[in-house]
């Protein structure tokens, strides 16, 4: 059951970030629909892959048109 204690944990401490920092509106929607997955989730029930396709897609396409995020560099067009 120790799972179910650390699932319980997460979701308590993303609700106390949420209302603590302030965030963008797009964050705090990502954030409230974790905490909606993990909510639903049953015991032994693995983790969903709704839109992981398309979240996917759009991380390659956009570290391809601006570099890699964690670099802070755009590609230059000679590059």
């Amino acid at each position: 059951m120790r799972s179910e204690c650390d699932r319980t944990r997460l979701i308590a401490e993303l609700a106390c970030f949420l209302r603590e920092c302030d965030l963008p509106h797009e964050a705090r929607a990502a954030g409230l629909t974790l905490i909606g997955f993990l909510a639903r989730r049953m015991p032994g029930e693995g983790p969903s892959t709704v839109g992981v396709a398309e979240v996917t897609e759009r991380a390659r396409a956009c570290q391809e048109e601006q570099g890699s995020p964690c670099s802070g560099v755009k590609k230059s067009a000679a590059a």
